[in-house]
């Protein structure tokens, strides 16, 4: 009777135990949206270890496995069940990229599972040319608006121009540089012949990984100088 008793309190004593569920951090990307030249990707802060997470967001690059000393977003303060998206920027159109979900803390980065995007659809680019105004014998102004750019880094945007004929990157051209936004357009053009025909158009390029330069160029104008 008194080995009985003594594993009945045993049992007992190993019942009411707690039982420690270890926590370990994991995130995911849940969707990846492309629209055009947008690209969202909608991740979720499934848990959170003992570590605790002081960032999260995500990261990519052009080479497969990207880190947080990629291209990234950041939110503050990871917690389990965080929704989050990231608006990816300066993407390569034509170019494959490769993204993860992370969390960070001082402890430790946990990453997701890793996914592949390409920026292949320009459709979204929209040049509209508000006003062309003569300033003086050898100047115009020119204003107008870059929109739909989304997630991309164009290479060069601006007006290129040409005597009689309808302009090519290969002519005259007035560079602002790189984009990455949308942006209004407000600038002079100068020393232009007087008493000649003129036409501008609007520019944007990029490159691609083969090397090859795309142009758009719209809204051909006639102007007599």
């Amino acid at each position: 009777m008194r080995i009985h008793f003594v594993c009945f309190i045993f049992l007992v004593l190993l019942g009411c135990q707690k039982i420690e569920v270890l926590r370990v951090t994991k995130v995911f990307t849940e969707n990846i949206e492309l629209n055009s030249l947008s690209v969202s990707a909608d991740g979720i802060v499934v848990d959170v270890s003992e570590f605790g997470g002081t960032s999260y967001g995500h990261c990519w690059s052009t080479v497969s496995f990207p880190t947080t000393d990629d291209h990234k977003t950041v939110f503050d303060s990871a917690s389990a069940g965080t929704y989050y998206t990231s608006q990816l920027n300066k993407l390569q159109f034509n170019t494959t990229y490769y993204i993860r979900s992370y969390t960070e803390s001082e402890e430790e980065i946990i990453y997701g599972i890793q996914d592949t995007i390409k920026v292949t659809d320009y459709t979204s680019l929209n040049i509209v040319l508000n006003e062309l105004n003569i300033q003086g014998e050898h100047k115009i102004n020119i204003k107008g608006m870059f929109t739909g750019v989304g997630s991309v880094n164009l290479e060069d945007y601006g007006v290129c121009y040409k005597i009689n004929n309808e302009p090519t990157i290969n002519d005259s051209l007035f560079s602002l540089g790189e984009l990455s936004r949308n942006i209004a357009l407000n600038e002079n053009i100068s020393n232009l012949l007087q008493e000649t025909h003129y036409q501008f158009s609007y520019m944007l390029s990029w490159t691609t990984k083969i090397f090859f330069t795309a142009i758009i160029l719209l809204h051909i104008l006639l102007i007599y100088m």
